[in-house]
């Protein structure tokens, strides 16, 4: 059996990936600010995080689909921190898009840790979403991807490893 994965952010693209991970045999553990997403999600098998730390502290893989860094950074970092319920060998899969210098020193950090984490931006609009054929530009070590690798295919058709972190960052920069 595949391991549970987490999602925070389930909006347009979010809600949508998170299906996709359903569909393709991961079991989830979801999180969103609004219930509405988190509702059709367990209608469809998921399970409901009571917050981001509960999420955290029962995935080890955690993808996370925020509109931009200040998210980003309040959701690992701020009050509520999903950063206090991550230990060794947790990773993060931010497939925002967030700043490159933001998304280096994140992983700088959490490598201290012994926590993966991987810059995924997506590209692609919610109907490539809904179709699972996103282009995923990965940024960060390329073990860590290899073994998340399985997991980005049921979201996405084009998926890239771009060398170190932050490269995917840039990769979308330079894409839009």
């Amino acid at each position: 059996m595949k391991e549970t994965v987490g999602f925070i952010g389930l909006g347009a693209m979010g809600k949508r990936m998170a299906r996709n991970a359903l569909k393709g045999g991961y079991p989830l553990r979801v999180y969103d600010i609004r219930r509405q997403p988190v509702d059709e999600l367990v209608a469809n098998g998921a399970q409901a995080a009571r917050n981001i730390r509960d999420l955290g502290s029962r995935c080890n893989c955690i993808v996370l689909v925020l509109p931009d860094t200040s998210v980003v950074e309040s959701v690992l970092f701020g009050q509520g921190r999903l950063k206090a319920a991550l230990g060794p060998g947790h990773t993060l899969i931010d497939c925002g898009t967030t700043h490159p210098i933001f998304t280096q020193q994140t992983a700088a950090a959490l490598r201290k840790e012994e926590i993966n984490f991987l810059d995924a931006p997506v590209s692609g609009m919610p109907l490539r979403a809904e179709t699972g054929t996103l282009t995923m530009m990965v940024g960060g070590e390329e073990d860590v991807y290899k073994n998340v690798h399985p997991l980005l295919k049921t979201m996405g058709e084009r998926i890239v490893h771009m060398g170190q972190s932050g490269n995917g960052q840039l990769a979308k920069i330079t894409n839009n």
